[in-house]
């Protein structure tokens, strides 16, 4: 019989550690979350970079400019490498009308003479037949002067205002727009070092709706979708149109180009003439090789916190949960403290490791944003050029206002100042006049500029105002028309006044797509000679210039670069400057550019130049509205600056391993291999190993508890003779009576046993039999069981009753030497009386027998409630009396049979015991033989190891008749 249990409440192990593991748990999961939305919210802003790179793409190719330039250049490409007489230039034309539907007409020059041309008419023939040459001419020269009078007409009609001859020789090697009717349409021309020149027209361009479609199909990108300004709609791969327009709305009202919509990443753009460009791919498409790889670990987290979580709620209620709580539980000391510190290890080096990663993310991040600022005050100094270009131009027309008072000679003195201070000679005007509005310098041809006649009316008013005394008003002949402009002009509704009234300053005036500086002033100090100065430029043809300047002066750091792109709406030149070796990719770079200027935003790209990956921002000039700046930095080299940190996390990680590692190493030191050797000598215990002896490393707590295991190993010789004598305290067999068969079994939990088992043959020739169970085991219950065993040979000797006044005898003095000492014995007893049969039956707390009746085979309880010997001072008698018939039997058993269990923690149980007991009864089988196959079952159910509690079985039975 096991002790009694301590009632006093324990922590239990295994629900402190599955809590202490659930928090470990849940710490993963809150990050993992957390960095898993980081990731997530990362990984769309690479969708969205790479769909924003592909839309600049269709953004570039379906721009009208671009897609003319390309046609053309695909012609004129052909003309050059296989010759204007070649059949492939013919096809290539052809394509450009059927494939592009571009109608457009050529004209090809060898040595500025027209050698043969494309879809054109006699009256084309007639304007471009002459045209190369004319434009080869000297534009100083009076040659070109006459040329350029006697084309002006025609060529205004032709192409429209702003067209004459000197203003197309500008465009050289551009395409520029030109209005015919009511359409645009585009012209370029360009003479090369071979001989050949070349004018190529455009009658016709296929809108935006039927230009996206061309390049749509050429690229087979139907993840494409247009919205055209008239709202002619292509709907990409996916979507219907109302789902399409849908999307586009809901793009408007959050403002933001990238969206999801219909399970589909969508990313618009607006171009400057109101058309959409859509890009779209599915949700679950994986453009970037992202995994997720916290969306994982936060998943498992979940699931584990959801299992554990559920154990430790349901321990009590469900008994495998019980089970794995008494399995922790039951765990030596030293996997319970291998556990914690493997915990305690992995948590600082996971937590360390996912922060840190998460870190990185937000470091990255944070040097984009620092790399778009700076790359935006880059782009703000090369925007600043257009400063500098104003402030050479207002010093120049300083220093010529004043040459012009030392000097008669004019001729030279713009082409000196621009020189001086390196400004563009193209389309810069000079303007001197005398005081009655003559012309000293003009540099306006008045038969083909409306400009001079301007500066008349200017020159006359600012005269009045500023300088009366010099305008000589006797000499003018002034018609009523230009009265009325001067009117106009001087009055404050046009704007003009203000200029007027204020002389010797800079203006920046917007006629046309371009700004002009400007700048006037008189001479009230001189009598004679000049009197009104006016210097204008055109910045569309001066700013150039100065941008290139810049650029060749420019001095980066080595991780940097800078370029521009000359895209403007007037004139249309698709290349990246500055672009020495053919170092960049011009598409790309020209794709982002032009994406740029097609919609008014500053975009953020990567590109690839080299097998060196650079950051690229691209920003439209707001003033002159003719370049795009971008600034490139190169992205390895500014991501060097995250090393330090990788190692840091690295070296963390390790280090918080290493302090983990040496934490565990020490308490393994100091409590587990001592807990092991401990264990060691348990085992050395159990089995006698009388030669084991457990190393004494120090004098704490486990150096005395090894000192005692010692001195117990050293006893066993002494523990040895106890079990010898207890032993012989028992019946060496069961007894022998005619008629019966009696069969014993024993097997102790320790080497002191407390199950005492008994026999004696009255003078009456009766047979007294008795089974006892002390609590516990060890010494304490062998002297107990040797009490019982005096006593019942005491009794023998008095000739006392059985079992009723032995049973009394045992419980009076149990009651006065174990109940003091929290002792108990149970014990069941009986007398048989072999010639009848009759068995009586006492009981005192002993576990019930169980009766086999061979008449019925069945068996019962003989169900005897009573208290264990010792319990109280007075016994009630409750013998009970039966009368074996042949084949009947009973059997005495102690509670360790009962109390045998499984590996889930499963007793045996009464009920498998009784159903044993009666399987073998039936069998007919020796006693002995049955109380092997009783145990053998036990043995088979139980899990393997040592008892926990001793076992004793005793079967009595009648011998059948035979």
């Amino acid at each position: 019989m096991n002790e009694n249990k301590d009632n006093s409440k324990s922590v239990s192990f295994g629900k402190l550690f599955i809590l202490f593991l659930l928090i470990f748990i849940f710490a993963v999961f809150y990050i993992s979350f957390q960095t898993s939305a980081k990731l997530s919210e990362e990984n769309e802003k690479k969708i969205e970079s790479y769909m924003a790179a592909q839309l600049d793409s269709f953004i570039t190719d379906t721009g009208e400019e671009y897609y003319v330039w390309q046609n053309f250049s695909q012609i004129i490409e052909t003309a050059l490498n296989k010759g204007i007489e070649s059949k492939e230039l013919s096809e290539a034309i052809s394509n450009c009308f059927t494939d592009k539907k571009i109608s457009a007409y050529c004209f090809f020059y060898k040595n500025n003479i027209f050698m043969k041309g494309f879809n054109y008419t006699d009256k084309d023939l007639e304007i471009f037949k002459e045209l190369s040459m004319q434009l080869s001419l000297d534009k100083n020269t009076p040659e070109f002067i006459e040329v350029n009078r006697k084309t002006y007409n025609k060529l205004e009609n032709y192409f429209g205002p702003g067209n004459r001859l000197e203003l197309i020789n500008i465009s050289k090697g551009m395409l520029k727009p030109f209005n015919q009717a009511v359409n645009k349409n585009y012209y370029y021309w360009n003479n090369y070092p071979n001989g050949i020149s070349l004018f190529l027209i455009t009658k016709e361009i296929p809108d935006f709706i039927e230009r996206f479609k061309t390049v749509q199909s050429a690229n087979h990108n139907g993840s494409m979708g247009a919205i055209s300004k008239e709202n002619k709609i292509i709907t990409p791969i996916g979507f219907t149109e109302d789902q399409f327009l849908s999307a586009f709305i809901k793009s408007q009202k959050s403002n933001k180009a990238f969206i999801e919509a219909y399970n589909h990443y969508c990313y618009f753009q607006i171009t400057n003439n109101s058309n959409k460009i859509c890009y779209v791919i599915q949700k679950n498409k994986n453009l970037t090789g992202f995994y997720n790889w916290a969306a994982l670990l936060e998943a498992i987290s979940l699931i584990l916190i959801i299992l554990i979580s559920s154990i430790y709620l349901i321990t009590i209620i469900i008994k495998p949960a019980k089970n794995i709580i008494d399995f922790l539980d039951n765990l030596s000391i030293k996997y319970k403290i291998i556990s914690i510190i493997s915990i305690s290890s992995v948590f600082p080096a996971v937590m360390s490791l996912i922060i840190g990663f998460s870190l990185l993310s937000d470091k990255e991040k944070v040097i984009e944003e620092a790399i778009l600022s700076e790359s935006l005050a880059n782009i703000s100094n090369i925007e600043n050029q257009y400063k500098v270009l104003q402030n050479k131009a207002y010093q120049l027309a300083l220093d010529i206002r004043e040459a012009v008072k030392h000097t008669d000679s004019y001729s030279d003195l713009l082409k000196k100042y621009l020189d001086k201070y390196s400004l563009e000679e193209k389309l810069s005007y000079l303007e001197i006049r005398d005081g009655e509005t003559n012309s000293l310098l003009t540099m306006h041809d008045r038969e083909t500029s409306a400009v001079s006649i301007t500066m008349d009316l200017i020159c006359r008013i600012v005269l009045k105002l500023h300088s009366p005394e010099r305008l000589n008003s006797t000499k003018l002949n002034i018609s009523p028309v230009e009265l009325l402009s001067e009117a106009v002009l001087a009055t404050d509704e046009l704007g003009f006044s203000t200029l007027l009234r204020q002389r010797g300053k800079q203006w920046i005036l917007r006629a046309g797509p371009h700004p002009t500086i400007w700048y006037w002033d008189v001479y009230p100090e001189l009598a004679t000679g000049p009197a009104f100065l006016c210097i204008t430029f055109q910045t569309n043809t001066a700013f150039p210039k100065t941008i290139k300047d810049y650029f060749d002066n420019l001095h980066l750091a080595s991780d940097s670069l800078e370029l521009y792109a000359a895209i403007s709406e007037n004139l249309y030149n698709p290349e990246i400057q500055p672009n020495k070796d053919n170092l960049f990719p011009q598409k790309e770079l020209l794709n982002i550019a032009d994406s740029a200027f097609r919609t008014n935003q500053v975009l953020f790209r990567t590109v690839s130049i080299k097998d060196k990956t650079y950051w690229v921002t691209a920003k439209q000039e707001k003033e002159v509205r003719a370049h795009v700046f971008m600034h490139l930095i190169n992205k390895e080299e500014r991501l060097k600056v995250l090393e330090p940190y990788k190692w840091q996390l690295i070296i963390s990680g390790i280090f918080t391993l290493f302090i983990s590692l040496l934490g565990a190493w020490f308490i393994i030191s100091l409590v587990i291999l001592p807990v092991n050797n401990l264990s060691k000598g348990i085992e050395a215990i159990r089995y006698r190993a009388r030669d084991f002896t457990i190393p004494v490393t120090r004098k704490d707590e486990f150096g005395k508890l090894a000192l005692a295991f010692n001195k117990v190993i050293k006893e066993f010789d002494e523990m040895d003779y106890g079990k010898v004598v207890q032993e012989n305290l028992l019946p060496p067999d069961s007894p022998k009576i005619d008629g019966y068969d009696i069969a014993y079994f024993n097997i102790s939990a320790s080497d002191l046993a407390g199950d005492y088992h008994d026999h004696a043959i009255l003078e009456d020739g009766k047979l007294t039999l008795l089974l006892g169970d002390v609590s516990g085991h060890g010494i304490s219950a062998s002297l107990a069981m040797a009490m019982a065993k005096a006593t019942f040979n005491y009794a023998q000797a008095l000739k006392v009753k059985f079992p009723e006044e032995f049973m009394e005898m045992l419980n009076t003095m149990f009651n006065k030497e174990l109940k003091p000492r929290n002792k108990l014995m149970t014990m069941i007893s009986m007398v048989l009386t072999p010639e009848t049969g009759e068995v009586i039956f006492d009981n005192s707390g002993q576990a019930y027998p169980a009766y086999f009746t061979a008449s019925t085979q069945t068996s019962e309880e003989i169900k005897m409630p009573s208290l264990p010997l010792g319990g109280m001072k007075k016994r009630k008698k409750k013998a009970i009396t039966k009368v074996m018939e042949p084949g009947d039997a009973f059997i005495f058993y102690s509670d360790g049979i009962i109390e045998a269990s499984a590996a889930n923690g499963e007793m045996f149980g009464y009920e498998r015991f009784f159903s044993a007991f009666t399987e073998q009864m039936k069998l007919n089988i020796p006693a002995n033989e049955a109380i092997k196959k009783i145990y053998q079952a036990v043995e088979n159910f139980r899990e393997p190891g040592h008892h926990s509690d001793d076992i004793t079985l005793i079967i009595v039975r009648r011998n059948p008749v035979s």
